[in-house]
């Protein structure tokens, strides 16, 4: 994989990580690794942003920390949550001597520099130092932001708007036909759903 070659070349890292629960009401956690790579062109270094693993998290739980009876609760605690980091990392085969930080959100069993994932990652990687994820700070305020009556309902006629525009085979096709007449590119694309 030519993510992990680049990221094994890089002189730094940062190991980034969150976990939700899906449709399926399946905790999935995302792995996702920041380093330095090189332009395109060769010429200097740019910061890249790559996904390394996404994971239905309470098996990888069960396989990372031994849990090995059916019924014994899976706990999405510093320590465990740590633990499939690490054996992802050590599959990959990632230098944890180049690992220089960690981003996460603010959750205790994630942020904690006492029994946290934090913590944790530092055992194996002591200059992996700590920062919040900006934008889970981003999102937080966006959900919030929605209770202004003016925002909320801006966004609920853009929504409708969207959602008759690309309904209809017929009515995209057409925005699509405008679009490239004014020599722009993209499609427009529904609103993400805020709390």
């Amino acid at each position: 994989m030519d993510i992990i070659k680049d990221i094994k070349t890089s002189q730094v890292w940062t190991l980034m990580a969150d976990e939700t629960t899906d449709r399926a009401n399946r905790e999935q956690m995302t792995i996702v690794v920041r380093y330095l790579g090189k332009k395109q062109d060769g010429e200097g270094l740019i910061v890249k942003e790559d996904p390394v693993g996404v994971m239905d998290a309470f098996p990888e739980i069960r396989s990372a920390v031994g849990i090995s009876k059916a019924e014994e609760e899976v706990r999405m605690t510093g320590s465990n949550i740590a633990a499939v980091l690490v054996k992802k990392t050590s599959e990959l085969a990632l230098d944890t001597n180049t690992l220089v930080a960690q981003c996460y959100d603010g959750a205790a069993a994630m942020s904690s520099q006492r029994v946290g994932v934090v913590a944790n990652i530092k055992d194996v990687a002591p200059m992996a130092d700590y920062y919040h994820c900006a934008m889970h700070g981003l999102n937080l305020a966006t959900s919030r932001v929605v209770a202004v009556p003016v925002i909320r309902n801006a966004q609920d006629i853009m929504s409708s708007t969207i959602t008759f525009v690309t309904d209809g085979a017929k009515r995209e096709d057409l925005l699509t036909k405008i679009v490239a007449t004014k020599g722009a590119k993209g499609k427009l694309i529904k609103l993400c759903t805020l709390l």
